[in-house]
């Protein structure tokens, strides 16, 4: 592992990385905040909560799980169109879901993304919301 930089933190966006698939090598880089914010709101539109945010108890939480599949899936097209836009490469959503990636091949692309964007897998992601609920003085776990 080699030590962040300061030209590194600058480069924001700009940095570009080199992922070897057996396909080929791809240039990615790293998300946006913006473009981050945009794919986590994609990924939670199936789910909606109704009551007062201040007594988390009394929250109705109504999940689409088939909207939330769709749009898990919707996020991921457009994380992989967000990172493989790297340097003067622009690629849209479109051009992500009609090319014909190897699962495989764009799994690794997606992690390797996620990795430099300092976004958590999704199971990264719940281990934490499970140890997140487990501490005493949690709402919803007020033990």
């Amino acid at each position: 592992m080699e030590y962040v930089t300061k030209e590194l933190l600058l480069n924001g966006i700009k940095h570009v990385e080199e992922v070897d698939t057996p396909l080929g090598i791809f240039k990615i880089r790293p998300l946006s905040d913006g473009e981050k914010a945009r794919v986590q709101s994609i990924t939670v539109k199936g789910i909606m909560a109704r009551g007062k945010r201040d007594n988390m108890m009394d929250l109705d939480v109504t999940v689409d799980m088939e909207a939330m599949v769709l749009n898990e899936a919707e996020s991921r097209f457009q994380m992989l169109a967000y990172g493989l836009s790297a340097e003067k490469t622009v690629f849209t959503v479109a051009d992500v879901k009609n090319c014909n990636l190897d699962p495989a091949i764009r799994d690794r692309l997606l992690a390797e993304i996620r990795r430099i964007s300092g976004l958590p897998s999704g199971e990264e992601a719940l281990r934490r919301f499970r140890e997140q609920q487990a501490r005493p003085g949690i709402s919803g776990n007020n033990s």
